[in-house]
């Protein structure tokens, strides 16, 4: 292997956020048109599990979109000091207000600091709108349920009366007067009274709204651009409010477009009340992307290798170049370069199964454990084991998800032969979305029906490679993906259809599952 490109896919970075735009943009792989179905004005929901490639399309679209200045907000960045937002002993209203508080002043800093780079920005109708920005967010009263101290003064009165006696001698002669003494002071006390209210910050959705409008008139032609990044990072219970404060203020104004990326089964988008707090997706966001589902590739071998094969081209291709060498290698010989044999550079693509940081991960390993000059195929299966497991198993904390991830493997991989399993769609369950957003398990098709269970839909779900790799070549090898039955006889299927004649043996029963926890 060229000694340069073997250096370069060990410098190889695991996130996007550690990557300078200019990388960005050259080793971006557009996905079938992915960026200019992203690329237009509508408000819009990403989704997709980690490390298929959310981040790395938002930092794109900020840096290539035309005409716009974008404002980019990684939510694991945002919070206050001391994590409020994660402190459930702190009202779920004082912790929703601090998580938008700190959102509106990162937005409001990210256009100060743009404003005083544009050297042909007028300060003076800037200064303006934003002052009249900071102001509607910064309003606080106190309602509800929390303790207040509070100080009070209270003037009062002692008004004291005693009996006195006087005793008056002259020539011997003694008498006795009695009488009484009366007198009043006036005096001062503090009192301390609780007095129960929620301290929380009164947003005036309709002001802040008008200030978004005077943005988006002092920016001219420009749009502007919000990237909500790692959505999921918010804990579930606040993500309504922060969707509530963006249908409000940003979905409505002429000139804003907010792209959201987040993971589906970890986002909570709307509280289902009678005034539906918080954004319907469908409805008020009507457009949703799932970069799963893009990267399965409709299952063709062929999409798949040309993504993977670009993806590592182009990250070498620049860190190379970065370096001042020219890389005058084509697309293949950089391929050929890396992989003994054309074999390995599909095993490599088989174990990646469809995730970008997956591949990048498995391909610097298979560098570090390489003995031989390229790539071998025992190289790609040692990585790819590897990285399952110190970098998905060992990461699965929850107990139940972990039996039932070795119960999948037992009964499926051990019993049926086979990588994949069928679940009813319209069956939800959390330990399996749980798996699949581990990313221990991959979603491969939905839709698939059956004509000995008509009227049911399944979803195909694959046991990632890493689960069953050390199975290769051994007795216990899974011999195909499942099994189906057709022209009366059971066989191994590679590639999901949509209908078959009997796909009974491939469904997982996950009531025996549950049955063998109690």
């Amino acid at each position: 292997m060229n000694d340069n490109i073997k250096k370069a896919i060990l410098q190889l970075s695991k996130r996007a956020e550690g990557y300078d735009p200019r990388y960005l943009i050259e080793t971006f792989v557009d996905l079938e048109n992915l960026y200019v179905s992203l690329g237009t004005k509508d408000h819009q929901v990403i989704y997709g599990r980690r490390g298929t490639g959310k981040t790395h399309l938002l930092r794109v679209l900020k840096e290539k979109s035309k005409n716009c200045f974008g404002i980019y907000i990684d939510m694991r960045t945002i919070g206050s000091t001391g994590g409020v937002q994660n402190d459930y002993s702190i009202p779920l209203s004082e912790r929703a207000n601090r998580l938008i508080l700190d959102v509106l002043g990162h937005i409001h800093t990210e256009i100060l600091t743009y404003v005083y780079s544009d050297e042909t920005a007028d300060l003076g109708r800037w200064t303006i709108a934003l002052d009249n920005f900071a102001k509607s967010v910064t309003e606080l009263v106190v309602v509800g349920e929390k303790e207040i101290a509070t100080k009070t003064e209270e003037e009062y009165s002692i008004h004291d009366q005693t009996d006195a006696n006087i005793e008056l001698g002259a020539n011997g002669l003694v008498a006795s007067i009695g009488a009484k003494a009366e007198s009043t002071e006036a005096r001062k006390a503090e009192r301390t009274v609780n007095v129960k209210g929620n301290e929380i910050c009164r947003i005036h959705f309709g002001r802040l709204r008008q200030d978004f409008k005077d943005i988006c008139l002092l920016l001219g032609d420009k749009r502007l651009l919000i990237l909500i990044d790692e959505w999921s990072e918010i804990p579930l219970d606040i993500q309504p409010a922060l969707a509530d404060l963006i249908k409000r203020t940003l979905l409505p104004t002429s000139g804003v477009t907010v792209k959201i990326a987040a993971i589906e089964k970890r986002s909570n988008f709307l509280i289902e009340a009678a005034d539906r707090f918080g954004i319907e997706i469908g409805g008020d966001i009507p457009s949703t992307m799932d970069l799963d589902e893009y990267l399965v590739f409709d299952n063709s071998r062929e999409k798949s290798m040309t993504f993977f094969g670009s993806l590592i081209v182009r990250h070498i291709r620049s860190i190379i170049e970065e370096s001042g060498v020219k890389l005058t290698l084509s697309y293949q010989q950089i391929i050929n370069d890396i992989f003994a044999r054309a074999d390995g550079f599909q095993e490599f693509v088989k174990a990646t199964e469809g995730v970008p940081r997956d591949a990048i991960n498995i391909l610097t390993t298979c560098c570090q454990l390489s003995k031989e000059d390229k790539i071998t195929i025992p190289d790609i299966r040692l990585a790819a084991k590897k990285w399952y497991s110190l970098g998905k198993e060992a990461t699965l904390i929850n107990k139940d998800a972990r039996k039932l991830l070795r119960w999948i493997i037992d009964d499926v991989i051990s019993h049926r032969r086979a990588r994949a399993f069928l679940i009813e769609s319209d069956v939800e369950d959390k330990l399996i979305d749980l798996l699949y957003d581990m990313r221990l398990i991959h979603i491969i098709k939905k839709g698939v029906s059956s004509n000995d269970r008509p009227g049911e839909r399944f979803t195909v779900y694959a046991i990632d490679y890493g689960c069953y790799v050390d199975l290769i070549n051994t007795a216990k090898e899974p011999i195909g993906l499942f099994e189906i039955e057709e022209a009366e006889e059971m066989k191994y299927i590679e590639v999901p259809g949509n209908d078959y004649r009997s796909i009974r043996r491939a469904i997982l029963n996950l009531k025996s599952f549950y049955l063998s926890l109690t």
